[in-house]
């Protein structure tokens, strides 16, 4: 009796992890909603200013309700600081800037150099309206080495830890990425529209 609660307890926890990742559908949402939120998947290598990087990709899952990243990259300089940036250019038909530029995640890098960030971005503000026909770039940023009076900003926003800056605003790029108020944009992965 003893070894079949151990086992149905075993078993509980091998099978609850898997069934929170499920999503469910109520059968009052109908046929329509599950053809508009039909997801879609790419994946591109990720890229520097010397081109693609081996060994790298980006895969985004897209939906009418918005945008899964996973973000797989190596060469960074361990202990550093990196936040992964949404680049979102809602109807890419149209030159000009980006329709919005938002925070996806951020940590610092471990010993190996290679990393992994995730994120998700929902579809429910007017600067991210088009989930499936938007143009996603996942962009990587770096912040220098970790500080700890600074590490909640350099792994959370955009100019955290940066005393020099070479990315969106443009700035001076200090020759040493190992020195603290390093910040330079430096990977990113372009993701097309689907539609």
């Amino acid at each position: 009796m003893k070894n079949i609660i151990k086992l149905c307890f075993l078993a509980t926890i091998i099978l609850l992890p898997f069934s929170c990742d499920v999503e469910s559908v109520d059968a009052n949402d109908g046929i329509e909603d599950l053809i508009n939120n039909r997801s879609s998947a790419t994946t591109v290598m990720v890229h520097d200013m010397y081109g693609d990087i081996p060994g790298t990709s980006s895969t985004l899952w897209r939906n009418n309700r918005g945008i899964t990243a996973s973000f797989h990259t190596k060469n960074l300089i361990p202990g550093n600081t990196y936040t992964l940036w949404w680049v979102i250019f809602n109807d890419p038909s149209t030159p000009g800037p980006p329709s919005a530029v938002l925070f996806a995640a951020g940590h610092i890098a471990g010993e190996s150099g290679k990393s992994n960030f995730s994120a998700r971005l929902n579809a429910d503000f007017p600067e991210f309206d088009n989930p499936q026909g938007a143009e996603v770039h996942v962009a990587l940023r770096g912040h220098g080495p970790a500080v700890p009076s600074m590490l909640p900003d350099q792994i959370d926003s955009y100019e955290g830890g940066c005393t020099e800056s070479m990315g969106v605003g443009g700035g001076v790029l200090l020759e040493d990425p190992t020195e603290v108020g390093y910040c330079q944009d430096f990977q990113a992965a372009i993701h097309s529209p689907v539609n």
